[in-house]
């Protein structure tokens, strides 16, 4: 009966691990995100004279003010998941996730650049081939409390959580299967399958997804740093919404630009979706693959790596009983 628990280096198996992860991510996110949704209503319940009706509980469940500042909750929440597990189940902080204090800002920046450079040509592709025209440009909706709410919650909050969640927490976990291909590959897989209740959403949008997590994941473990995928994801979904004006994910977003797309041309641009949707989006994620596979990248020394903390146990502190 252990074995199904335990391997033979004596480690909980990663699934079971990624299971608990999961489930308490899942769990304290929903706690978060509806606490704040309660808290909205009672206070829209005392500033409308203590009374509420069908139609103010139908419009604050479409209000998108809410829904980001409740999703923004959850997702505040949520990144504390995996240091919280780790902390618990093996003493272990935040570089043991990837966040490693060397480098840090230099990694992020590279990883800004990269997020805006690859998503700027995957539009580039789109506007070339005419999947996709510019309608508007509008700078003042910079001024816009929902600009900076959108920049929040698909920038800051995917950009963090996402990648604390599934490239810091589970590829730690993936580590004591000793496979470097699951460690790529199953993070990036259920990174996918988490926008499965997204808007629009299509398998071929589901694949992009996937193939985002594959370069995330190769960058990860090519740097040893975290904080190059999380400025590439804070990066790719800010250009993408905020300056072309293109839905995030099935997400639709206020941009400084305004993007329409062509009908019959789907395929390429994305749909309702967005971008990560079509084939522009494939051809750009699958040159960056190809050239992270090749291209040698300094490593952040001391930095996360495949074989780092293994085996992934407990560590036991020596108790000093002598008087």
């Amino acid at each position: 009966m252990k074995n199904l628990f335990i391997n033979k280096y004596n480690e909980l198996r990663s699934g079971w691990g990624l299971a608990i992860l999961f489930l308490a991510y899942v769990i304290v996110s929903n706690i978060a995100a509806a606490a704040v949704a309660v808290v909205w209503g009672i206070a829209w319940v005392v500033t409308s004279g203590g009374s509420i009706s069908t139609d103010d509980i139908l419009y604050l469940m479409s209000d998108k003010n809410l829904l980001l500042i409740a999703n923004l909750a959850g997702q505040l929440a949520g990144f504390f998941v995996p240091w919280l597990m780790f902390k618990l189940m093996y003493k272990k902080g935040f570089h043991s996730l990837g966040f490693v204090g060397k480098r840090w800002l230099g990694m992020f920046a590279a990883g800004l650049l990269l997020g805006a450079a690859t998503f700027s040509l995957s539009y580039l592709i789109m506007y070339v081939t005419g999947s996709v025209r510019v309608t508007d440009f509008d700078f003042d909706v910079v001024l816009s409390p929902l600009f900076w709410l959108q920049f929040a919650a698909f920038g800051l909050g995917a950009g963090f959580v996402e990648e604390a969640l599934c490239r810091g927490g589970m590829s730690t976990l993936l580590k004591t299967t000793r496979n470097k291909w699951a460690v790529i590959f199953i993070p990036s897989v259920i990174f996918g399958l988490l926008h499965l209740g997204n808007a629009n959403v299509t398998i071929f949008s589901i694949a992009n997804i996937v193939l985002v997590g594959v370069a995330f994941a190769l960058l990860f473990i090519k740097t040893g740093s975290i904080w190059i995928c999380v400025g590439m994801h804070l990066a790719w979904n800010v250009v993408q919404g905020l300056v072309f004006g293109i839905n995030v994910s099935g997400n639709p977003a206020l941009g400084i630009l305004s993007s329409e797309n062509t009908a019959g041309l789907e395929w390429l641009n994305g749909g309702g979706f967005g971008a990560e949707g079509g084939a522009a989006v494939s051809m750009v994620l699958a040159f960056t693959i190809v050239a992270l596979l090749v291209i040698p990248i300094k490593r952040v020394e001391g930095g996360w790596s495949l074989e780092g903390d293994l085996p992934l146990l407990r560590e036991k502190t020596d108790v000093n009983t002598s008087k």
